[in-house]
């Protein structure tokens, strides 16, 4: 859960990327572990920038699955998914 802020309710981070494309080739990996938990997060993609948000909206707070999930996003983050790779 590194660099993740707590906001009200929320888990969130910003991940930088060089490319839109990379940030876009990000968002769908984000998107396939998400529906492998059953737990998914709020995505704003701006350029070159990805804004995730991760709550628990039937507990009302933050859970353990947020946590885990944005571990799993930090860990796909530091593999380098690039457009380039896809």
């Amino acid at each position: 859960m590194k660099n993740w802020e707590t906001i009200d309710k929320y888990l969130i981070k910003s991940f930088s990327f060089k490319k839109y494309l990379d940030g876009i080739s990000f968002v769908d990996e984000v998107a396939l572990i998400s529906e492998k938990n059953n737990h998914h997060p709020e995505i704003e993609i701006l350029w070159c920038k990805v804004i995730i948000k991760l709550t628990s909206h039937d507990a009302g707070k933050i859970t353990e699955r947020d946590i885990k999930l944005s571990n799993d996003i930090d860990k796909l983050f530091n593999q380098g998914i690039t457009s380039e790779r896809k």
